[in-house]
């Protein structure tokens, strides 16, 4: 088994719930509310009863992209849609992580295309050569942001002794 380069591997940290959404600025219970919805954010961590989520980084980061849709405007379903995208391409391409997950904008915009940064922001529809526009997310860019608020929290935590 090859090893995986340092700069493409996940922080080992793993939050539960509520510091998950202390990392992308989210009310635990507005959470919580939008995974139950029937429409809403799909790509949560699974969990048992009595058992409180556990987000690694890649599920954080499909988080704070669900987050910042919703906040956008987006319906809960197109931005569950996109941050469940990326997480599948994260997931997929972990090993060499490109610069950028894009999603056209077409009758099918639920699959990410892995680019880099040289590619254009466009897709080109392989039937007529038909460009369309897509929607990006910086992959560097998202993991520095995300990585740093971990790290942040989890030197918090780790110094913090006794019960509630």
């Amino acid at each position: 088994m090859s090893q995986i380069p340092q700069k493409f591997k996940p922080i080992p940290f793993r939050f539960r719930t509520k510091l998950a959404c202390e990392i992308v600025d989210m009310d635990p219970l507005r959470l919580n509310e939008a995974i139950a919805a029937k429409d809403g954010y799909k790509c949560a961590p699974e969990t048992t009863p009595g058992r409180a989520r556990e987000f690694g980084e890649f599920d954080i980061i499909a988080l704070f992209i669900f987050k910042f849709l919703t906040n956008l405007g987006y319906p809960q379903n197109l931005a569950s849609m996109y941050a469940c995208g990326v997480l599948e391409a994260l997931s997929s391409h972990y090993m060499t992580l490109p610069e950028r997950f894009d999603f056209p904008l077409n009758p099918f915009p639920d699959t990410a295309v892995a680019c880099t940064a040289e590619d254009p922001t466009t897709f080109a529809h392989s039937d007529n050569l038909v460009s369309y526009a897509t929607i990006g997310f910086n992959i560097p860019l998202l993991r520095k942001e995300i990585q740093t608020r971990m790290k942040a929290i989890a030197e918090r935590e780790s110094n913090v002794f006794g019960d509630e």
